[in-house]
């Protein structure tokens, strides 16, 4: 499955969020080189030698350098927290979504860890499912223990963005 889908499918799940929501964090949980993109590569003059001969300056280049960079996926985990309460019950909603959110990132690096790097593009979406449970229950025993600002677990939202770029050239 290209990368884009992946980003494509994340962002929905994102925006399927239906009330104006603060982005609380955002934190990388995984990175990895995409196994279907090509490495890219260049070649550059390191050291270049001229010469006069008779009217004419030439130059020649007598060592070359080849450099390269891969294609990267990483995958971050951010937490959406409903904007539709009062103030003092948004502070609250804060201390519980970071909170959450660190269980949640450790369980997801731990899971991303276990995985061959081959496959790790192949089971995101079993990632995410994993995480959000931990997320979930997380949530829910931190309301039911205090809970002064009747805030609800439908208030909270752990989503993934799935992000690809270039690594940086392997002499930078």
């Amino acid at each position: 499955m290209p990368s884009s889908l992946y980003v494509l499918f994340f962002s929905v799940l994102a925006i399927s969020f239906s009330v104006k929501a603060t982005e609380f964090n955002r934190n990388k949980i995984a990175e990895w080189p995409d196994p279907a993109s090509a490495h890219q590569k260049r070649t550059h003059c390191i050291s270049d030698h001229s010469a006069q001969f008779w009217q004419d300056k030439k130059q020649t280049c007598r060592s070359w350098a080849t450099d390269s960079r891969t294609r990267q996926i990483a995958v971050y985990a951010k937490t959406l927290v409903a904007e539709h309460f009062p103030r003092p019950a948004f502070l609250q909603a804060q201390t519980t979504a970071d909170k959450c959110a660190s269980e949640a990132i450790i369980s997801a690096q731990q899971l991303f860890s276990k995985q061959p790097i081959n496959q790790a593009s192949n089971n995101i979406v079993q990632v995410y499912s994993d995480t959000s449970a931990v997320f979930k229950r997380c949530i829910n025993a931190e309301i039911n223990g205090q809970n002064e600002h009747a805030i609800k677990a439908s208030f909270f939202k752990l989503a993934f963005d799935v992000e690809t770029f270039w690594s940086k050239w392997s002499n930078e």
